[in-house]
């Protein structure tokens, strides 16, 4: 569930009005989970979402993505990390957090 908060909040931030994952069980599990809601409601909500229509799908095949990195400037100004003109050195990196950041990243960072 993670990943699809990180997905839908960076569609906003690539200059998307919104994105949408089309609810499922794990969904619904994650749901009334957390948020303690009653299932059998829950999941007609859900099913109403899942019959809208709009006016627009996109399906993206997440395999297909290249790693990013962002040029001096603007994060919009990217390209692919396979097309980098050069060998780039590092001299110091942010450890921290953007919409992507989870707890569970930062767990897994080696120390030094």
């Amino acid at each position: 569930m993670d990943e699809r908060a990180t997905l839908t909040n960076m569609s906003v931030e690539a200059g998307g009005t919104t994105g949408i994952i089309e609810p499922d069980e794990r969904t619904l599990e994650y749901i009334v989970k957390m948020r303690g809601l009653d299932a059998e409601k829950c999941a007609r909500d859900l099913l109403t979402a899942i019959l809208c229509e709009y006016a627009a799908v996109f399906e993206i095949d997440l395999d297909e993505i290249k790693p990013m990195v962002a040029l001096p400037g603007d994060p919009r100004n990217g390209i692919p990390i396979d097309e980098l003109p050069q060998e780039v050195r590092i001299d110091s990196a942010y450890g921290g957090s953007w919409t992507g950041g989870k707890m569970a990243d930062m767990t897994c960072m080696p120390r030094y």
